[in-house]
Protein backbone atom coordinates (compact mmCIF):
# COMPACT_ATOMS: atom_id res chain seq x y z
CA UNK A 1 0.00 0.00 0.00
CA UNK A 2 1.01 3.88 -0.77
CA UNK A 3 1.42 6.13 1.97
CA UNK A 4 -1.48 7.57 1.15
CA UNK A 5 -3.62 5.25 3.13
CA UNK A 6 -2.56 7.28 5.54
CA UNK A 7 -1.12 4.39 7.19
CA UNK A 8 -4.30 1.89 8.04
CA UNK A 9 -5.34 4.79 10.21
CA UNK A 10 -8.98 7.05 9.95
CA UNK A 11 -8.78 9.40 6.74
CA UNK A 12 -9.92 12.23 9.03
CA UNK A 13 -6.52 11.76 11.09
CA UNK A 14 -3.88 14.50 11.49
CA UNK A 15 -0.27 13.72 11.68
CA UNK A 16 2.65 15.71 12.14
CA UNK A 17 5.03 16.19 9.78
CA UNK A 18 8.71 16.57 11.81
CA UNK A 19 10.37 13.58 13.21
CA UNK A 20 11.37 15.61 16.44
CA UNK A 21 13.59 12.73 18.05
CA UNK A 22 15.79 14.33 15.45
CA UNK A 23 16.33 17.21 16.81
CA UNK A 24 19.92 16.57 18.11
CA UNK A 25 21.22 17.70 14.73
CA UNK A 26 20.55 20.87 15.08
CA UNK A 27 22.02 21.09 18.23
CA UNK A 28 18.93 20.39 20.66
CA UNK A 29 19.20 17.73 23.63
CA UNK A 30 16.71 14.94 23.00
CA UNK A 31 18.29 12.58 25.42
CA UNK A 32 18.45 14.51 28.67
CA UNK A 33 19.68 12.64 31.90
CA UNK A 34 16.10 12.64 33.25
CA UNK A 35 14.54 11.32 29.98
CA UNK A 36 17.62 8.51 30.12
CA UNK A 37 17.03 7.74 33.82
CA UNK A 38 13.25 7.35 32.71
CA UNK A 39 13.86 4.58 29.94
CA UNK A 40 14.40 1.91 32.45
CA UNK A 41 10.85 2.03 33.33
CA UNK A 42 8.80 2.52 29.76
CA UNK A 43 8.09 -0.08 27.90
CA UNK A 44 9.12 -2.32 30.60
CA UNK A 45 6.63 -4.73 30.12
CA UNK A 46 7.24 -5.59 26.36
CA UNK A 47 10.76 -5.74 26.81
CA UNK A 48 9.97 -8.76 29.55
CA UNK A 49 7.69 -10.47 27.16
CA UNK A 50 10.90 -10.19 24.95
CA UNK A 51 12.99 -11.95 27.65
CA UNK A 52 10.27 -14.82 27.83
CA UNK A 53 10.30 -15.31 24.42
CA UNK A 54 14.07 -15.66 24.23
CA UNK A 55 14.17 -18.35 27.82
CA UNK A 56 11.45 -20.24 25.81
CA UNK A 57 12.12 -20.68 22.50
CA UNK A 58 15.85 -20.57 22.92
CA UNK A 59 17.04 -17.70 21.03
CA UNK A 60 20.42 -16.67 20.61
CA UNK A 61 20.34 -13.39 18.65
CA UNK A 62 18.72 -9.98 19.99
CA UNK A 63 18.10 -6.87 17.80
CA UNK A 64 16.18 -3.53 19.18
CA UNK A 65 16.13 -0.89 16.85
CA UNK A 66 15.55 2.35 18.50
CA UNK A 67 17.51 0.66 21.47
CA UNK A 68 17.66 4.44 23.21
CA UNK A 69 20.05 4.21 26.00
CA UNK A 70 19.72 0.33 26.08
CA UNK A 71 19.15 -0.04 29.84
CA UNK A 72 16.27 -2.61 29.70
CA UNK A 73 18.45 -4.52 26.55
CA UNK A 74 21.58 -5.06 28.44
CA UNK A 75 19.86 -5.64 31.91
CA UNK A 76 17.26 -8.16 30.33
CA UNK A 77 18.52 -9.72 27.69
CA UNK A 78 22.64 -9.96 28.28
CA UNK A 79 22.17 -12.75 31.11
CA UNK A 80 20.38 -15.02 28.46
CA UNK A 81 21.76 -13.82 25.21
CA UNK A 82 25.35 -13.40 23.68
CA UNK A 83 24.21 -11.79 20.84
CA UNK A 84 22.64 -8.12 20.83
CA UNK A 85 22.69 -5.45 18.36
CA UNK A 86 21.07 -1.74 18.83
CA UNK A 87 20.25 0.72 16.67
CA UNK A 88 19.53 4.22 17.29
CA UNK A 89 20.49 8.21 16.83
CA UNK A 90 24.11 8.73 16.87
CA UNK A 91 24.14 11.01 20.26
CA UNK A 92 22.77 7.87 21.75
CA UNK A 93 24.49 5.32 20.43
CA UNK A 94 28.14 6.98 21.75
CA UNK A 95 26.41 6.97 24.94
CA UNK A 96 25.33 3.49 24.62
CA UNK A 97 29.13 2.60 23.49
CA UNK A 98 30.93 4.80 26.75
CA UNK A 99 28.70 2.63 29.47
CA UNK A 100 28.78 -0.93 28.27
CA UNK A 101 31.17 -3.25 27.50
CA UNK A 102 28.85 -6.16 25.79
CA UNK A 103 26.92 -6.00 22.64
CA UNK A 104 27.17 -4.03 19.30
CA UNK A 105 25.48 -0.24 18.83
CA UNK A 106 25.39 1.19 15.64
CA UNK A 107 23.98 4.49 14.58
CA UNK A 108 21.16 4.48 12.19
CA UNK A 109 18.63 7.01 11.37
CA UNK A 110 15.75 4.65 10.29
CA UNK A 111 14.31 6.53 7.72
CA UNK A 112 17.40 8.19 6.07
CA UNK A 113 20.36 6.18 6.38
CA UNK A 114 20.71 2.50 4.48
CA UNK A 115 20.10 -0.74 6.50
CA UNK A 116 23.74 -0.95 7.89
CA UNK A 117 23.16 -5.12 8.60
CA UNK A 118 22.88 -8.39 6.70
CA UNK A 119 22.40 -10.83 9.02
CA UNK A 120 19.12 -12.06 10.85
CA UNK A 121 18.08 -11.86 13.95
CA UNK A 122 15.93 -14.77 16.14
CA UNK A 123 14.58 -11.42 18.17
CA UNK A 124 13.66 -8.09 16.61
CA UNK A 125 12.49 -5.43 18.87
CA UNK A 126 11.49 -2.50 17.75
CA UNK A 127 9.51 -0.57 21.07
CA UNK A 128 7.51 3.03 21.06
CA UNK A 129 9.95 3.79 17.85
CA UNK A 130 6.99 3.55 14.98
CA UNK A 131 4.69 6.44 16.52
CA UNK A 132 7.63 8.86 15.80
CA UNK A 133 8.18 8.46 11.98
CA UNK A 134 7.37 10.77 9.66
CA UNK A 135 7.55 7.29 7.11
CA UNK A 136 7.10 4.04 9.26
CA UNK A 137 7.12 1.90 6.19
CA UNK A 138 10.94 2.38 6.75
CA UNK A 139 11.19 1.01 9.59
CA UNK A 140 9.12 -1.86 8.93
CA UNK A 141 11.03 -2.84 5.81
CA UNK A 142 14.50 -3.14 7.85
CA UNK A 143 12.10 -5.66 10.31
CA UNK A 144 11.64 -7.57 7.49
CA UNK A 145 15.06 -7.44 6.29
CA UNK A 146 16.68 -8.37 9.69
CA UNK A 147 14.01 -10.83 9.84
CA UNK A 148 13.66 -14.64 8.46
CA UNK A 149 11.03 -17.21 8.83
CA UNK A 150 11.70 -17.98 11.99
CA UNK A 151 12.32 -14.32 13.61
CA UNK A 152 10.05 -13.01 16.58
CA UNK A 153 9.00 -9.96 16.35
CA UNK A 154 7.99 -7.73 18.80
CA UNK A 155 6.63 -4.58 18.41
CA UNK A 156 4.85 -1.40 20.58
CA UNK A 157 3.08 1.67 20.26
CA UNK A 158 0.31 3.65 21.86
CA UNK A 159 -3.17 2.54 21.65
CA UNK A 160 -4.86 5.72 20.86
CA UNK A 161 -8.16 5.07 22.03
CA UNK A 162 -7.33 4.03 25.24
CA UNK A 163 -4.30 6.68 25.92
CA UNK A 164 -6.61 9.74 24.15
CA UNK A 165 -10.33 8.27 24.37
CA UNK A 166 -12.62 7.44 21.16
CA UNK A 167 -12.56 10.29 18.56
CA UNK A 168 -8.85 11.89 19.35
CA UNK A 169 -7.86 12.69 15.84
CA UNK A 170 -4.47 14.17 16.42
CA UNK A 171 -1.77 13.61 18.77
CA UNK A 172 -0.83 16.20 21.44
CA UNK A 173 2.16 14.92 22.38
CA UNK A 174 4.49 16.76 19.80
CA UNK A 175 7.11 13.98 19.47
CA UNK A 176 4.25 11.69 18.17
CA UNK A 177 3.89 11.79 14.43
CA UNK A 178 0.76 9.45 14.30
CA UNK A 179 -0.83 7.09 16.69
CA UNK A 180 -2.81 4.20 15.57
CA UNK A 181 -5.61 2.51 17.65
CA UNK A 182 -5.88 -1.19 18.57
CA UNK A 183 -7.51 -2.41 14.99
CA UNK A 184 -5.94 0.26 13.06
CA UNK A 185 -2.03 -0.98 14.03
CA UNK A 186 -3.30 -4.84 13.43
CA UNK A 187 -4.63 -3.81 9.90
CA UNK A 188 -1.51 -2.14 9.22
CA UNK A 189 1.32 -4.43 10.42
CA UNK A 190 -1.07 -7.33 8.27
CA UNK A 191 -1.04 -5.16 5.05
CA UNK A 192 2.59 -4.76 5.42
CA UNK A 193 3.35 -8.62 5.26
CA UNK A 194 3.34 -9.59 8.81
CA UNK A 195 1.63 -12.28 10.96
CA UNK A 196 0.20 -11.24 14.58
CA UNK A 197 0.58 -13.92 16.67
CA UNK A 198 -0.31 -11.89 19.81
CA UNK A 199 -1.91 -8.66 20.17
CA UNK A 200 -2.71 -7.22 23.41
CA UNK A 201 -2.38 -3.56 25.96
CA UNK A 202 0.50 -3.71 28.72
CA UNK A 203 0.88 -0.26 30.78
CA UNK A 204 3.67 1.77 29.17
CA UNK A 205 5.50 1.73 32.46
CA UNK A 206 6.73 0.10 35.20
CA UNK A 207 5.88 1.08 38.71
CA UNK A 208 8.71 3.78 40.10
CA UNK A 209 8.46 6.47 42.28
CA UNK A 210 8.53 9.09 39.36
CA UNK A 211 6.03 12.31 38.43
CA UNK A 212 5.86 10.48 35.10
CA UNK A 213 4.06 7.81 36.46
CA UNK A 214 1.75 9.07 38.56
CA UNK A 215 0.46 12.00 36.46
CA UNK A 216 0.43 8.82 33.66
CA UNK A 217 -1.93 7.08 36.28
CA UNK A 218 -3.46 9.80 37.29
CA UNK A 219 -4.45 11.62 34.33
CA UNK A 220 -6.04 7.58 32.99
CA UNK A 221 -7.93 7.25 36.53
CA UNK A 222 -9.54 10.62 36.02
CA UNK A 223 -10.40 10.01 32.27
CA UNK A 224 -11.64 6.67 33.31
CA UNK A 225 -9.52 4.71 30.82
CA UNK A 226 -7.14 1.83 31.73
CA UNK A 227 -3.31 2.62 32.60
CA UNK A 228 -3.32 -0.03 30.06
CA UNK A 229 -2.03 1.98 26.84
CA UNK A 230 0.29 0.29 25.49
CA UNK A 231 0.04 -1.86 22.40
CA UNK A 232 2.54 -5.41 22.69
CA UNK A 233 2.66 -6.83 19.21
CA UNK A 234 4.06 -11.00 18.89
CA UNK A 235 4.73 -11.01 15.03
CA UNK A 236 5.91 -12.66 12.00
CA UNK A 237 6.99 -11.98 8.46
CA UNK A 238 3.90 -13.71 6.69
Amino acid sequence: MAASDNYCIHPEYVSQTVNCTLAWETGVVYWTPRLIHMAKFFQYHVYMRGKELVKRHGLKSVLDIGCGPALKLVDLFSPVCNNIVGLDSKDIVYYCREHYNLGRFLPLDIERDDFPLQETFDLVISSDVIEHLVDPDKLLDAIHRASNAQTFILLSTPDRDTLRGKGCLQSPKAAHVREWNFREFAEYLRSRGFTILEHRLVPPLSFNWSREYFGQWYAQFRARRSFNSCQLVVCRKA
